[in-house]
């Protein structure tokens, strides 16, 4: 009995889901605009935004034609000019090497400065604990 019911609730069931859109149970993005609006005319505002959409996408795989070939490729450069451009490069690498230096002097004899204070803000916290256990002292008495 039970073997004969599910076909028959199956049927049912099937020809009852027949007119849901199970298009609307999809996840958005694979519903596209187009799909739904059918034989509708577009909103002019939706239809500019699909268009501008269509024109910056991305192709999935390169167009072969537009592929660069060996004529495309930039000319090489001369021995002089690359010593050139490795001379300029180098020269640029000490003047940074050069700020870089001055930088770290700078942050060292700051570190400096600020030690003498850290042993000074010591000092004055150790003085303060020692007035304050004094000020207690002459409370309790």
């Amino acid at each position: 009995m039970l073997k004969l019911l599910i076909p028959v609730v199956a049927a049912l069931v099937a020809t009852a889901c027949s007119d849901v859109q199970l298009v609307r149970l999809a996840p958005p993005g694979i519903i596209k605009y187009e799909d739904i609006a059918g034989d509708k005319p577009p909103n002019p505002a939706i239809q500019t935004i699909i268009d501008e959409r269509k024109e910056t996408a991305k192709p999935r795989f390169p167009k072969l034609a537009e592929t660069p070939s060996l004529a495309d490729l930039p000319a090489k450069r001369s021995v002089a000019e690359v010593d050139e451009a490795i001379d300029e490069l180098e020269a640029r690498r000490a003047v940074l090497e050069e700020n870089l230096a001055a930088d770290r002097a700078a942050v060292e004899a700051e570190r400096q400065s600020v030690e003498p204070l850290i042993a000074d803000a010591d000092t004055l916290t150790e003085q303060v604990d020692r007035d304050e256990k004094a000020a207690k002292r002459e409370r309790n008495q």
